[in-house]
């Protein structure tokens, strides 16, 4: 059975064409709208959603990166308006918090990856339950919750300057840099960027999973590099400065915008990218429909199409990395997914997010010895 939106008749799974009437939905548009394994009942969410005709979106990720996923939407659904703002993803959460504390309204979806937000809203009972019918293909640690939906990942990567730094000076793990680092001082010192510790909860999570999985020996390698290392608040800066050759790599970067400079053939020429051999960090982008929403039929409509095959398969054209299992790179013209990063890297070294709170418990005294490791001597 294909597990992406086809045109395939429902009818035996809606107990035949009367219950379509009696929805007043034609029975050629539900059954180009669903796949065969939805249920029954999904033909009164698409109906009641014409009645709501709008969707406003909170998000952490930019049109561009939606684009695929908007485009199907918009071939299934063309009477839902959709309305996305792009907020970074502290300030989107507390923008609907506020409002839900006001009253004010607010947005009918939420797209993040500041997981100790999400911790707060689950926390709070700001989630709406919503079991979706695609949530057999993603991975049980992806939903922590009835609602809560991890969309995407993003590897964080090693990336540098190929005109700076030779073939046997690319970084390939961080125990490598440690030693690239020792035998070049002069080349890497304060020329290598990272998402810090002390900066955004994605630095803090990739080296706080770095060190869970390596130990003590971990810091030995933290002190070794980090002194020749500035923190970064976005891929976007550390790339661009890549490029310029102010730094001549980085690591724990986000995998989108490297990846997409990957395919000009101009950025190609001087930005090169490996995975971290020895533990990868993948962050994620997680969605939920928010317990303020107004129109809730359409977000469910939206979570699904974003959930779905053909959905998955739309967020690498903004570069982001499909998590659904069963897409697999052949499926995405080459492009990394979540299977194929796995295949590649080796799962013992993949560190899977994890939406565990006690992450967070010795923030503090993480951030203090990280900050101690990489202090300028």
């Amino acid at each position: 059975m294909s597990a992406g939106f086809t045109r395939r008749s429902i009818l035996a799974a809606m107990g035949g064409a009367g219950a379509l009437g009696v929805l007043g939905l034609p029975l050629r548009a539900f059954a180009n709208a669903v796949p065969s394994y939805y249920p029954a009942g999904y033909a009164e969410i698409i109906e009641a959603s014409k009645k709501e005709g709008r969707l406003f979106i909170y998000s952490n990720m930019s049109a561009k990166s939606w684009a695929g996923i908007q485009r199907r939407f918009n071939e299934l659904y063309p009477w839902i308006n959709v309305e996305i703002l792009e907020l970074n993803s502290d300030e989107l959460m507390e923008r609907y918090m506020a409002e839900r504390g006001t009253g004010a309204p607010t947005c009918d979806f939420l797209t993040s990856g500041a997981l100790e937000k999400w911790f707060e809203l689950m926390k709070k009972g700001e989630i709406l339950a919503y079991d979706s019918p695609e949530k057999s293909y993603f991975p049980a640690w992806s939903m922590p919750q009835s609602g809560l939906y991890t969309i995407a990942i993003d590897p964080l990567l090693i990336v540098y300057n190929k005109l700076l730094l030779s073939e046997d000076k690319r970084p390939k793990g961080l125990e490598n840099l440690a030693e690239l680092v020792d035998a070049n001082p002069d080349l890497f010192n304060g020329k290598i960027a990272v998402f810090g510790a002390d900066v955004q909860t994605a630095g803090y999570l990739g080296h706080k999973d770095f060190v869970k999985l390596h130990g003590d020996k971990t810091w030995d390698w933290f002190s070794r590099f980090g002194p020749a290392t500035k923190s970064e608040s976005s891929t976007g800066v550390a790339v661009e400065k890549i490029l310029s050759g102010e730094y001549v790599a980085g690591y724990f970067l986000a995998s989108g915008i490297p990846w997409q400079a990957a395919k000009d053939p101009a950025r190609s020429a001087v930005i090169g990218w490996n995975f971290v051999n020895d533990g990868q960090p993948l962050i994620i982008r997680a969605s939920a429909i928010p317990a303020g929403a107004t129109n809730v039929n359409s977000a469910k409509l939206w979570l699904d199409v974003t959930l779905s095959f053909e959905g998955q398969k739309g967020l690498v054209e903004g570069g982001r990395t499909p998590l659904r299992e069963d897409v697999k790179s052949s499926d995405v013209n080459g492009d990394f997914t979540y299977a194929s990063v796995i295949e590649t890297v080796g799962e013992k070294n993949v560190l899977k997010p994890s939406y565990d709170p006690t992450v967070f418990d010795d923030y503090d005294a993480f951030v203090k010895r990280w900050r101690e490791a990489f202090a300028r001597k």
